[in-house]
């Protein structure tokens, strides 16, 4: 939700096996994008910036823009989650996070309430 909660997800992010961390990322115009992928982003195998459905959200291409990585830009949610299940191996990790939007979008796109 912030640069520290994402610090802290970043510091429980332990290299699974002979797998990678698959992002799923998108936040609002006004928080620092640019400090929580600066400590995301030695864990992450591969990105995908996307945008939820909120009025406030910063667009996907502004956020590959900061990372220093290739990624992926896909223009919803849904979209974004379905592909990261697609090109996921048995031992990658899906993390979706930052928005509290995001995340109550990828729930539906997987079949959860939020």
């Amino acid at each position: 939700h912030n640069p520290v909660s994402i610090r802290a997800v970043a510091r429980t992010l332990q290299a699974p096996r002979r797998g990678r961390v698959l992002l799923v990322f998108g936040t609002s115009r006004e928080k620092d994008a640019r400090e929580m992928m600066k400590a995301l982003q030695p864990k992450v195998g591969l990105a995908i910036f996307t945008r939820s459905k909120s009025p406030r959200a910063l667009a996907s291409v502004e956020l590959a823009g900061l990372w220093r990585k290739p990624a992926l830009c896909i223009g919803s949610v849904a979209r974004a989650v379905g592909l990261a299940q697609k090109i996921a191996r048995p031992r990658d990790i899906i993390l979706i996070t930052r928005s509290f939007y995001v995340a109550g979008e990828a729930l539906e796109a997987v079949g959860h309430e939020a």
